[in-house]
């Protein structure tokens, strides 16, 4: 379950994403029926996908969560675990710019 501060980040970090890139970003909610070690928010702007860990600095990356970071780098799009919004936009930005 997400922190008071976690869930605070991720939605100053979908609502930046929204004003600096467009696009369509959501918070994906773990629960018992979802799949576990999937990114904190997924989201693409101009055709492709991102997806987005949000860790305090407190917190820590899960095994599961990795795998599943390196499984959507290797095939499905851009992942990456991010500490801040400005962090997120800017890596967003970088890959929009390589394409």
């Amino acid at each position: 379950m997400a922190s008071k501060q976690q869930t605070r980040l991720i939605g100053n970090t979908i609502k930046l994403l929204k004003a600096e890139v467009g696009g369509w970003w959501v918070n994906f909610h773990g629960s018992p029926m979802t799949r576990s070690g999937v990114p904190d928010i997924l989201g693409g702007t101009q055709r492709v996908f991102f997806a987005l860990e949000i860790k305090t600095k407190n917190d820590v990356l899960s095994v599961l969560q990795r795998y599943t970071i390196d499984l959507i780098n290797d095939d499905a799009g851009y992942a990456l675990v991010v500490s801040t919004p400005q962090e997120a936009v800017s890596f967003v930005k970088e890959i929009l710019n390589e394409h």
